[in-house]
């Protein structure tokens, strides 16, 4: 009973907290989203998500850029001097893996070599304790930004950076201790919200069997809400898919496939092959995600994908799936209602 009882009010709590701090994130991203004359501190992000992430948390003392033109697949735009220039012009250069994207890459070497001050989150992160997942080639899975913990040890090392160029900048104390506050506070909620986010993804996701994933892309995510997948289908998301992948999936046993459209390449005839093998595709829209509430609410939002899509009772097919219109509040909705249903559970088992 007591357990019962926990379980409840730990949803209610999640739910609650999402509630309240999407709209207060979102106050926060709409200064970010505005040009600031004169911000403290510069910052070059690759991948392009986390540049989003430094200005919610850093607003309005940061404005972050990510040097990839935008509307450009990053895993494919090689830069050009120009682009390394002005991208080296600010105050800190942050990259998530020297071998993920050939921005990143460049950005490191060039950073190095002149002495810009640079954050190597996957080098960085190694030190804290943090491990890199193995794809099912036995690589590691560089797609880091993908990964909870590693965008929050992010979060946390530039803050503390942040902080230490503006004091090298010649800012005030008194100015330098209300920005350490004011920074410290936002990336507190946002880490509560994100944390909170991956809770309710893995109570949603609590017993789910049969999940595969597209690609190891989602391994992170995968992982985060507490998924075991029984099979990956390609060891690299720009892959193309294989009979042989097909004849994997098939003998995998899997129920439901998570597939990410827009970070993962896939069309309708690749969706129409896996159905037809008894598999129902789970397509999550990442960048609306991303757009309508952002990074940290990944997690719930494809847990509830999966849990809706992984039912028996429903087929999920791409056509069908609409999660372009994504609303800002799905989570809290979402939550708010798997707590209504624990709570019904909750009284009728207190009955008996």
């Amino acid at each position: 009973m007591d357990a019962s009882r926990s379980k409840v009010h730990e949803v209610l709590s999640i739910a609650l907290l999402l509630l309240i701090a999407f709209p207060l994130l979102s106050a926060v991203e709409g200064i970010a989203s505005q040009p600031q004359a004169q911000p403290i501190v510069t910052i070059s992000v690759v991948p392009p998500v986390w540049a989003r992430v430094l200005n919610i948390v850093g607003s309005p003392f940061v404005r972050a850029v990510n040097p990839v033109p935008e509307g450009v697949d990053p895993h494919h735009y090689e830069p050009k001097p120009e682009d390394i220039e002005r991208a080296l012009r600010a105050d800190l250069v942050v990259v998530d893996s020297r071998e993920h994207l050939p921005m990143g890459k460049r950005l490191v070497e060039a950073a190095r070599e002149r002495g810009v001050p640079l954050i190597l989150v996957e080098e960085d992160a190694r030190k804290r304790g943090w491990r890199p997942l193995l794809k099912p080639s036995g690589a590691e899975n560089l797609h880091v930004h993908f990964d909870a913990n590693a965008t929050l040890i992010m979060v946390d090392m530039v803050v503390e950076r942040i902080v230490e160029i503006a004091r090298a900048k010649g800012v005030p104390q008194a100015q330098l201790e209300a920005m350490r506050s004011a920074l410290s506070s936002r990336a507190s909620l946002f880490k509560a919200i994100y944390l909170s986010s991956i809770t309710l993804g893995k109570s949603r996701a609590q017993g789910m069997e049969g999940v595969a994933l597209y690609s190891s892309l989602s391994q992170y995510l995968a992982r985060d809400i507490g998924i075991t997948p029984v099979v990956i289908l390609l060891d690299e998301h720009e892959e193309e898919l294989k009979p042989r992948d097909l004849e994997r999936l098939k003998a995998s046993g899997a129920k439901c496939m998570l597939m990410l459209e827009g970070p993962e390449h896939f069309d309708q005839k690749v969706v129409k092959e896996i159905s037809e093998l008894g598999v129902r595709p789970v397509i999550v829209k990442v960048r609306e995600v991303m757009g309508a509430a952002g990074p940290h609410f990944l997690p719930a939002v494809a847990a509830e994908a999966l849990a809706q899509g992984c039912s028996a009772q429903v087929m999920v097919e791409a056509h069908e799936h609409e999660h372009q219109h994504i609303d800002p509040l799905l989570v809290g909705v979402s939550a708010y209602a798997l707590a209504v249903t624990l709570l019904a559970a909750f009284l009728l088992l207190r009955r008996k």
